[in-house]
């Protein structure tokens, strides 16, 4: 569906984003993509007020309705010689995917679902357990935590990606990991499901946990999303993991580069 509004149509195009967005999440739909065309001037606020009433929306009906615009700051440069901003919503692309599910660890039944905000502490605390994370900054000090919870936003909010968390019998987070959906052109169009992060608590190790999470992102998460590869990097200095990996049928296939940015 693709409107074009002018100035004096921007809060009809409001109420449209929101009716689409309501219907997608209940219809449960893998793929609903909304282009709208606006005028710069009004681009970038109506996008963040859309984007705020459709998140709190969803969150309502407790729906899984992830939400993307691309405008503003990430747009507009691209624009800027244009008439217009594109807006586009894509809504859902892990809806189909069972969250909360049950895994199976020695230690029993444990929960894997979706992070939530008052996940955070435990998710830093993770980070900062893992020697490897700690050298690189994941050392969860508190005047760090207005970055993790801008970076929270930004994942629960990108259609592709999902934080997931696995809570114990106890109530207690005891790992997490990100996945993000990657479609592509190399392999004849494949898709690709990336795993990040995956973190589990010093205390739950050697206790199934990551294998568990591990065979459902594979078994599970990617033949749903229709991935045919799942891909993951690991430090050098991640022996025991490379170990782990290889054991869950993973290949040591490619070297990876990374290039960091000072910014």
């Amino acid at each position: 569906m693709v409107v074009r509004f002018d100035g004096s149509g921007v809060t009809a195009l409001g109420d449209t984003i929101i009716g689409a967005c309501e219907f997608c999440a209940k219809s449960h739909n893998v793929l609903a993509p909304i282009r709208h065309e606006l005028s710069l001037t009004h681009a970038t606020e109506l996008c963040t007020k859309v984007w705020s009433q459709c998140i709190d929306l969803t969150n309502a009906r407790s729906t899984r309705a992830d939400l993307f615009l691309m405008a503003g700051a990430v747009a507009m440069p691209r624009c800027a010689s244009e008439a217009t901003v594109h807006a586009d919503i894509v809504i859902v692309v892990f809806s189909k995917v069972t969250v909360p599910t049950t895994l199976q660890t020695r230690d029993g039944e444990m929960t894997l679902r979706y992070s939530e905000l008052g996940d955070i502490d435990t998710i830093l605390q993770l980070l900062a357990d893992d020697p490897v994370s700690a050298l690189r900054g994941d050392t969860a000090r508190p005047e760090d935590r207005p970055a993790y919870e801008k970076a929270f936003h930004a994942i629960a909010t990108t259609p592709a990606n999902a934080l997931l968390v696995v809570v114990a019998a106890s109530g207690d987070v005891v790992a997490t990991m990100q996945l993000t959906a990657i479609p592509g052109m190399a392999r004849r169009g494949s898709h690709r499901l990336q795993v990040e992060a995956v973190r589990v608590a010093a205390s739950q190790r050697s206790s199934g946990i990551g294998g568990a999470m591990m065979r459902w992102v594979v078994q599970s998460a990617a033949p749903t999303l229709g991935a045919s590869l799942v891909q993951l990097t690991s430090d050098e200095a991640r022996t025991d993991a490379h170990r782990f990996y290889t054991k869950l049928g993973f290949e040591a296939s490619h070297i990876g580069f990374k290039y960091s940015i000072k910014l």
